[in-house]
């Protein structure tokens, strides 16, 4: 799985470079069931396997202190 993020992110770099909007829109959501599309819903999925279903991962203190003036 980390090659191929790797791959992925690598490719996103290389499209943004160009200013290949379409590309990089392609690669983030794209609807193929190839694996270098849908990189945003895998990203999301992999992130969210190895925190957990958490949703507090900011101590609600530091949130506080943020918006304090």
């Amino acid at each position: 799985m980390v090659k191929s993020f790797e791959k992925s992110f690598l490719q996103l770099d290389e499209l943004l470079g160009k200013e290949d909007w379409r590309g990089v829109v392609k690669l983030l959501i794209g609807t193929s069931t190839r694996k270098p599309g849908n990189l945003w819903k895998r990203y999301k999925e992999a992130l969210l396997d190895s925190v957990g279903q958490q949703r507090d991962l900011v101590p609600p203190h530091l949130l506080e202190q943020s918006t304090s003036p």
